[in-house]
This record gives C-alpha cells, sequence and structure tokens, in this order.
C-alpha cells in the first residue's frame, strides 16, 4: 500500500542480479512505475528478458540497463 504511488525507482549499483528481477516483475505496484532504472547491477540477457516480459512494465517510459553485461 505505501509504495502504490510510487512513480521512478532507481536501484542502479545495488546488484540487484536475476533474483532480484524476479522478486521485482512480482511487485503488486509495479504497473505504476514509469521510471525504473537497473543500471549495474551485473544483469545478463535472461534477467533482461524477464523485465521486457513483465506485464506490469508495460506504461515504463524510461528503463534504465546501462552498465550491464548484456552482450
Amino acid at each position: 500500500p505505501h509504495l502504490g504511488r510510487l512513480a521512478a525507482l532507481d536501484l542502479s549499483g545495488n546488484d540487484v542480479g536475476r533474483a532480484g528481477v524476479a522478486a521485482l516483475v512480482r511487485a503488486g505496484w509495479l504497473p505504476q512505475l514509469r521510471s525504473l532504472s537497473v543500471a549495474d547491477n551485473r544483469l545478463d540477457a535472461a534477467a533482461v528478458g524477464e523485465l521486457l516480459d513483465a506485464p506490469g512494465l508495460a506504461d515504463l517510459a524510461d528503463l534504465d540497463l546501462g552498465d550491464n553485461a548484456l552482450g
């Protein structure tokens, strides 16, 4: 209930990893987000794919994936 109006979330440099991404996409407040930064979190292509496939992120306007091992 406290995060229901959260519009922007910056998790840069927090070592979120795949487990953190999995928890994030299950969050009930996720559809409220318009901006998400997960830069510099050692995310791989599979973790990013999970983010991109999350229905709760359909209205996201800004996604920062910088400094992750995506190549």
